[in-house]
């Protein structure tokens, strides 16, 4: 994350023996992996040895009410998530996308494919340590609609450079 703008408000106690912040995040702007993100609002809740965004801005155990949301390529992104201390860092993340449109997610990630255009749905999951690569799991859908991708051995190197090595283009077998 860079170039982040914006405010965050928040309010907390420390009593002696343990920490706890709760507070909303007003973000105009910020950079994700080079994609520009913009009305980033949520709750954020730091305790002791756990700091929850989102649907995770809620006491250990208790769900929040609201996801950290924000607009991505004219879509809808929302994002939960929680980082902690347990035998070591640990982390998982929920992050859902809708109605995003694909053109501009091309020419920063595929200048290459000039044609592409169409509207992204998706999800992701991912958790596990972050020092450990070997540690993490999850998994996810991507969902075009009145996609235009005329080069598609072009856009499927381009995922490939999104995803894990190795990735088996043949597992694309719908859209």
């Amino acid at each position: 994350v860079e170039n982040v703008c914006g405010s965050v408000r928040l309010q907390g106690r420390y009593d002696g023996r343990s920490t706890v912040c709760n507070g909303q995040l007003n973000l105009d702007s910020l950079a994700l992996m080079k994609m520009q993100v913009s009305q980033v609002k949520g709750p954020i809740r730091l305790e002791d040895n756990r700091v929850g965004v989102g649907l995770f801005a809620a006491p250990t155990g208790q769900t929040a009410q609201q996801s950290l949301s924000g607009t991505i390529y004219s879509g809808q992104l929302n994002f939960d998530g929680q980082v902690w201390e347990e035998s070591g860092t640990k982390f998982y993340l929920h992050s859902k996308l809708a109605n995003a449109q694909l053109t501009p997610f091309a020419q920063i990630w595929a200048p290459q494919l000039q044609q592409l255009s169409g509207i992204a749905q998706g999800e992701v999951r991912l958790w596990g340590n972050p020092d450990a690569i070997n540690s993490l799991q999850g998994d996810g859908t991507v969902q075009l609609q009145d996609a235009y991708i005329f080069e598609l051995p072009v856009f499927l190197a381009t995922l490939r450079q999104l995803s894990r090595p190795g990735l088996d283009t043949r597992a694309f077998d719908s859209s």
